[in-house]
């Protein structure tokens, strides 16, 4: 973080001085205070686009002092779909801009599916087991994994979007009162977040 020093100094040099005697004056001041900074910037990919061409220009322009470092995370291809429209030009010139602002990129691999199952069925598992003890015939654990393993992994692609699933299921189950089948509300949850449209003809 940021300490009050460095605050303090860019309070000092900012609002009376010209931009490039504020910038040799601040990046002066970092070198001498032996310090390096580390801006960690999540969920790039979740801005709109004036916000998202905002934080670029913002990254380009103070990215240049020294010690000063940025990490950005986010979706490649949701950031250049989203940088696309911010700069009103194709995607090929979106790519183009992105690689000029981030200069080392890094790219993980997609997360394999039985990380995502298991972040899934960590969080319940356990409700379905207590619903399908003393059952007889298909219960509610064997009937949601069936429904998970046809219908659910496609879309639950991401870590983001199994604990968002998963959260909302067990937060809403309690408030049936336990006059639904488990495995029956977390499929109509499934349908609620990700098939929006769908969703009302369920009921």
């Amino acid at each position: 973080m940021v300490g009050t020093a460095v605050s303090e100094t860019v309070k000092e040099f900012l609002p009376s001085k010209s931009w490039d005697s504020a910038f040799d004056d601040l990046a002066t001041a970092i070198q001498q205070a032996s310090v390096k900074i580390l801006v960690v910037v999540d969920d790039v990919d979740r801005l709109q686009p004036k916000e998202l061409l905002l934080l670029m220009k913002t990254v380009r322009l103070l990215g240049r002092f020294p010690r000063v470092n940025y990490l950005l995370a986010y979706d490649r291809y949701s950031t250049i779909s989203t940088l696309r429209i911010a700069l009103g030009t194709d995607r090929p010139a979106a790519e183009d801009y992105l690689e000029k602002i981030v200069q080392y990129p890094l790219d993980l691999p997609a997360p394999q599916q039985r990380f995502l199952q298991k972040i899934v069925f960590g969080a319940l598992g356990p409700i379905l087991d207590r619903a399908s003890a003393n059952v007889f015939g298909p219960t509610a654990k064997y009937r949601f994994e069936s429904f998970y393993r046809d219908h659910m992994w496609t879309s639950l692609s991401t870590p983001r979007a199994c604990h968002r699933f998963a959260l909302q299921a067990k937060t809403f189950l309690p408030l049936s009162g336990g006059n639904v089948d488990a495995a029956d509300f977390f499929a109509l949850t499934f349908l609620r977040l990700f098939y929006a449209l769908l969703f009302p003809a369920t009921s």
